[in-house]
């Protein structure tokens, strides 16, 4: 009987240094699984920084006589969720040349709305304004969905703004224009 108590207490000992053992291994697993898994998102998250090519980004205009003459937009951003996601992007698509002047940089300040703005430079002319997330970040089929600044947004965005046309911004050298919100995520 002692033999068999001293096997069983033996036997316990055992087993409790394989559970801890399988518990560290299956622990340290997961850790190297998430490492990984850490890996793969910042990899993803940098392609997808990447802006396309075909926009120009914040060019400004040349210099005049040795000064730098600027023409500014700016605003606030807003997106339809909890936050204004990182790769949102803005642009200017100018009405008569049809040049696009984009930015991804997000201007953290409480004198914006939701505490997060945007500021393009651009050339002299007249434009619509409109933010939206790059291709490979939009759910299927939406794609070419633009928030623009329109009607709605300076009506309120209530739902008794129902005239969703964006509106044309006219901006003149060395002009700065403010509170102009491309934050019209509700034309369907």
């Amino acid at each position: 009987m002692l033999y068999y108590i001293q096997m069983k207490k033996h036997l316990e000992k055992a087993e409790m240094k394989f559970l801890l053992i399988l518990s560290i291994a299956i622990f340290a697993l997961l850790i190297f699984l998430s490492f990984l898994h850490l890996q793969a998102l910042v990899k993803r998250s940098n392609a997808r920084t990447r802006l396309p090519t075909k926009i120009e980004i914040n060019p400004g205009l040349p210099s005049v006589k040795g000064i730098r003459s600027q023409t500014i937009i700016e605003g606030s951003l807003s997106y339809p969720s909890s936050g204004i996601p990182v790769n949102l992007i803005v642009c200017a698509q100018n009405l008569k040349t049809d040049k696009t002047y984009c930015t991804q940089k997000h201007i953290e300040d409480p004198r914006y709305l939701y505490g997060v703005g945007y500021k393009l430079i651009v050339a002299p002319g007249t434009y619509y304004l409109y933010s939206h997330l790059r291709e490979p970040d939009f759910p299927t089929g939406y794609q070419d969905y633009k928030a623009y600044y329109s009607e709605a947004v300076t009506c309120g965005l209530t739902v008794e703004c129902g005239d969703h046309t964006p509106i044309p911004v006219t901006v003149a050298l060395g002009q700065r224009l403010q509170n102009i919100n491309p934050i019209d995520w509700y034309n369907f």
